[in-house]
């Protein structure tokens, strides 16, 4: 199976299906575009930010999940040793400020969510 670069993002994604492989049975075509392009854009912003403060996406997207409140840890997947030492770096990187929490909060409920009535 062929393996290639989101955009700029850094995420790696099938070929076959760009990580929507269940598209199908949850969205129509039209509705799987629109939550893609939402994906892509969100993706964008975030590299941008990211570029601008000077953070590692990986390292900083790691950070922010194990400062929401309840969790202890986080489940990373790392195919390179590079991918690996970027979310291993989140433990040592000083806390996000309260105003990158709110930027990355912001962003991550932008997202289209699932319908309710599957």
């Amino acid at each position: 199976m062929e393996i290639r670069s989101l955009g700029r993002s850094g995420l790696k994604v099938t070929n076959l299906c760009l990580g929507t492989m269940t598209f199908g049975n949850q969205a129509d075509k039209r509705t799987a575009f629109a939550i893609m392009d939402k994906a892509f854009e969100a993706v964008e912003k975030y590299r941008l930010w990211c570029s601008e403060h000077g953070y590692d996406m990986t390292t900083t997207a790691v950070r922010w999940v194990i400062q929401q409140p309840g969790i202890t840890s986080a489940l990373i997947g790392a195919s390179r040793p590079e991918q690996l030492n970027a979310s291993l770096a989140a433990a040592e990187q000083p806390l996000l400020g309260e105003e990158d929490l709110q930027w990355l909060d912001q962003l991550w409920f932008s997202l289209p969510r699932r319908r309710e009535d599957r």
